[in-house]
């Protein structure tokens, strides 16, 4: 349903209920709101899309920082090709209460840096995941910002990762 209609702010309860054929009353109650209706059904789709992409993380084969890269790229071709379900979850994540995303890759930063505390690592995997989900979050105004009509994700994600020493 939300892939027919292209932009989550249209889809209301109603029309949530009734395609489903249910009461908008039970949505409600189950739900609390249509945004976590929302964040829960787009979480479930992008995690099974996701799921191959995390199996990349334990490839122990590769080199951390090579797993880090391609782990980021895979990510963000995911936000590409599911672009409606990824803007809920990358609004949810930047204005909401939990942080997700960057959890993902503790695991490949500790590899990257052994000495630092969890702490250190936490603010940099937070680093590492923040500004990559606002570029895409709002990709019309940083190509605006860049004066640009391409945003080139894998010089992107190069750059980003060459800033952070990773």
């Amino acid at each position: 349903m939300l892939e027919d209609c292209f932009d989550a702010e249209v889809l209301t309860i109603r029309k949530i209920a009734q395609k489903a054929n249910v009461s908008v009353g039970l949505i409600n109650y189950h739900f609390e709101s249509k945004g976590k209706l929302l964040l829960l059904a787009t979480s479930q789709v992008i995690d099974r899309v996701a799921a191959k992409e995390n199996l990349l993380l334990m490839d122990m084969s590769l080199p951390p920082k090579v797993r880090l890269r391609k782990f980021l790229l895979d990510m963000a071709d995911i936000v590409v090709r599911h672009e409606t379900f990824s803007k809920i979850i990358l609004k949810q994540e930047i204005l909401g209460d939990s942080i997700l995303t960057p959890n993902h890759i503790l695991g490949i930063l500790k590899e990257i840096r052994p000495m630092d505390s969890d702490e250190a690592l936490k603010w940099l995997s937070i680093v590492v995941v923040a500004p990559l989900q606002f570029i895409f979050l709002k990709e019309v105004g940083f190509k605006a910002y860049l004066d640009t009509d391409f945003v080139d994700v894998p010089n992107i994600i190069d750059k980003h990762l060459s800033l952070l020493d990773l």
